[in-house]
């Protein structure tokens, strides 16, 4: 299905006005899960400093961020998508990054305005699917461009702070997702609580990002660990669990989607919870026995997500894994010597280790 975009207003034509390039849309694409899913966009020019600059605990009284360009380099654009909550269920905005980021590159975004140039944010809040009773957030995203299509890392999302968030939607100009829907003649969003989906408003949750991996070993106890493409190093196969999937399900999904394999994981040999620190954000990270890998030769690697894989001894894993891995993987590795499940703090055991 052709990617659509629907534009109405007359700020949407890459005009140039007071406040610089402005849009805003209606975008439709074939979201990765199958089906059409549409979101809001709304795209602001930006200074080199917007773009460049750190945009969480950054000091917002420096440089404007959508003010006529500078001359310290070239100009690109702040892109902000509200997840809309009509859209079918599981096709979910932050799930399919690389989808809708592509589709506005093709559709919407000037031809002299670098794909590197583009500074990307999700927008959630009563109008979205994802927690509809919180309060409206901007979350940062970070995909990398690999020269063809972007390629994302659900690690790198990062929720900006509600007080930045109000200040940069103020600066950005960015309406109300009913008032910017309206103003391009679409309908308005189902409120939560008002559609016979929940009968109940809860009070905002907490939010935390959960991934899960797997333990694989070859026969002589060397374990698995690959080399992603979007970033450096080796990691233990596994990735981010998604909206409505269990961390079980959510192992097994990524080691077949990496690796060409279908594993039924088995014991549950940590849990580990992982603190923030830096851009990485709060979360939890389990871990399945997947077993043994035979023959190699039957790992099939995603091209798109994975460069290489290893089998390593245990005593040499801190050579390719970050140290908080390194922690995790021997973790890992003891429980199921043990038979015995561990549950880690930033990769140290604390307390007691329930059984298996």
């Amino acid at each position: 299905m052709a990617t659509t975009l629907h534009i109405v207003n007359d700020t949407a034509t890459a005009q140039q006005d007071p406040t610089g390039y402005t849009a805003a849309a209606v975008l439709r694409w074939s979201h990765r899960r199958g089906g059409e899913a549409h979101c809001l966009l709304q795209l602001r020019r930006a200074t080199p400093h917007a773009v460049d600059a750190p945009l969480i605990d950054a000091p917002l009284t420096d440089a404007p961020l959508t003010d006529a360009p500078d001359t310290d380099g070239p100009d690109g654009l702040v892109v902000v998508a509200s997840e809309l909550r009509d859209n079918p269920w599981g096709l979910w905005l932050t799930d399919d990054v690389p989808g809708w980021t592509g589709a506005v590159l093709d559709q919407l975004v000037p031809r002299s305005v670098a794909p590197d140039r583009i500074r990307w944010l999700a927008r959630h809040g009563w109008y979205s699917t994802y927690d509809p009773a919180g309060p409206e957030t901007l979350t940062e995203l970070e995909p990398d461009w690999d020269g063809h299509r972007f390629v994302d890392d659900m690690h790198r999302h990062r929720l900006v702070p509600d007080d930045q968030a109000r200040e940069l939607a103020a600066r950005w100009r960015l309406e109300p997702v009913d008032v910017a829907l309206a103003a391009l003649g679409q309908p308005a969003p189902r409120r939560f609580g008002t559609d016979g989906q929940t009968d109940l408003v809860a009070a905002p949750l907490p939010r935390r990002r959960i991934a899960a991996a797997m333990l694989l070993t070859d026969p002589a106890g060397a374990m698995l660990v690959v080399e992603p493409t979007y970033k450096q190093g080796f990691e233990i196969p596994g990735g981010v669990v998604e909206d409505g999937e269990s961390p079980r399900t959510g192992a097994a999904r990524e080691v077949t989607e990496e690796l060409g394999i279908t594993r039924t994981p088995g014991a549950l040999l940590v849990i580990d919870h992982v603190p923030a620190a830096g851009r990485r954000t709060e979360g939890l990270v389990v871990v399945f026995d997947g077993g043994q890998v035979d023959d190699p030769a039957t790992l099939v690697l995603a091209r798109d997500e994975l460069r290489s894989y290893a089998f390593v001894a245990p005593d040499r894993l801190g050579e390719y894994l970050p140290a908080l891995q390194t922690r995790r993987a021997l973790a890992a590795l003891h429980a199921r010597a043990e038979r015995a499940a561990v549950y880690l703090e930033d990769g140290h055991p604390t307390g007691e280790t329930p059984p298996v």
